[in-house]
C-alpha cells in the first residue's frame, strides 16, 4: 500500500465545516457520499466523517480513500 497524500483542501474544508464529497472502496465497489470532515488522524491514517449535525459519524482508513473534493 502506497500512502496517499491529502490536498490543502481537505484541512481547508475540516477547519470551515464545509461539506465535502469523499469516495472510498468498500465490498469492490466505489462509494460517495456528502459528508464534514470531523478529524483527519495521521498517525492511526483514517479520517471521521459526519452528518451536519454530528450525531452520525463513520471512520475511513486513509488506504480505501479514493478522492476528496
Amino acid at each position: 500500500d502506497q500512502p496517499r497524500s491529502r490536498g490543502l483542501g481537505d484541512v481547508y474544508k475540516r477547519q470551515t465545516h464545509q461539506l465535502a464529497m469523499i469516495s472510498y472502496f468498500k465490498n469492490g465497489t466505489i462509494h460517495s457520499i456528502a459528508a464534514y470532515i470531523k478529524r483527519i488522524d495521521t498517525l492511526k491514517r483514517y479520517i471521521t466523517i459526519s452528518n451536519e449535525n454530528g450525531s452520525q459519524t463513520m471512520q475511513l482508513e486513509f488506504a480505501v480513500l479514493c478522492h476528496i473534493e
